[in-house]
């Protein structure tokens, strides 16, 4: 009897410890660390720098490029002219760099010319060869980039020189030429090319240009306009396999436009004399 009496005396105790307890359950946090001894590091964002490519001036267009080239470099130091370029740039100048046997207007030698330019207008190559001129370098000059080959130098306003001989700058009183050119014997000639020249002709006249046929008998064709002659034009130095077309004459300027619609050669006519030529009617 005793011994159960502490049997349920003990059982007793054992409950009324289990019902006052709580019970806790506890997590242990996750470290996301690395160890000590780990290789990888958080980079910073790298910054994005676009590179400068600088390249050599190519031929683009019809229309010919003035340049004033003021020192060289050989064929194995082409990163040289980038950076002479390179650092003229970023003081703000309009400069550039070319192989110079790009250009059968220049003198061929295989180097890498560094200068001024390129200019669309010799006046503003002139203005640049002046100032270059006054600040120590007697010896600079301009050149022209230009497809026809024939070399031109620019010393100043009244010294310039084409194939060595002296020209004169081009101004509003300069005769403006056009020559038909038609290597074939004249009555050979297609329907449509007599058409298209009458009206490339027509549109020229009414703007005053001066307009002359020339055919494969003539080896050197005298133009004659406002009581002068103005230019004695070899045929065979501009047109070549007996292609047909027009021979455009500005002062030292030169240009071979191939027979085409008229509206197209009127077009580059445009650009060649530096006004509007427009159609005109044509009978």
């Amino acid at each position: 009897m005793r011994l159960t009496f502490l049997l349920m005396t003990f059982s007793f105790f054992v409950m009324m410890s289990c019902s006052n307890s709580t019970t806790e359950i506890k997590t242990q946090p996750i470290d996301t660390s690395l160890p000590e001894d780990s290789t990888f590091t958080e980079k910073e964002p790298k910054e994005i720098v676009e590179e400068v490519i600088i390249k050599p001036i190519n031929w683009v267009g019809e229309d010919p490029m003035f340049f004033v080239p003021v020192n060289a470099f050989g064929e194995e130091d082409e990163v040289k002219a980038q950076t002479w370029v390179k650092d003229h740039q970023e003081k703000g100048e309009k400069v550039g760099y070319l192989w110079i046997p790009t250009f059968q207007s220049l003198s061929g030698a295989k180097k890498f010319a560094v200068g001024y330019g390129t200019f669309n207008n010799i006046e503003k190559c002139i203005a640049i060869v002046d100032s270059l001129r006054e600040a120590g370098q007697p010896g600079v000059y301009g050149v022209r980039i230009d497809e026809d080959g024939h070399r031109m130098e620019i010393r100043g306003k009244n010294k310039i020189k084409l194939n060595g001989e002296s020209v004169d700058l081009i101004n509003d009183s300069t005769p403006q030429i056009v020559l038909i050119f038609d290597p074939a014997v004249h009555e050979e000639a297609s329907e449509d090319w007599g058409y298209f020249a009458g009206q490339v002709q027509s549109a020229c006249m009414a703007k005053g240009i001066h307009v002359e046929a020339a055919y494969e008998n003539f080896e050197n064709i005298e133009v004659k306009a406002v009581g002068e002659v103005i230019a004695e034009l070899d045929v065979t130095e501009y047109v070549a396999n007996g292609r047909r077309g027009y021979i455009a004459i500005h002062g030292y300027k030169r240009k071979f436009i191939e027979h085409d619609m008229p509206g197209a050669v009127l077009g580059r006519l445009s650009n060649f004399f530096d006004q509007e030529i427009d159609m005109v009617p044509f009978n």
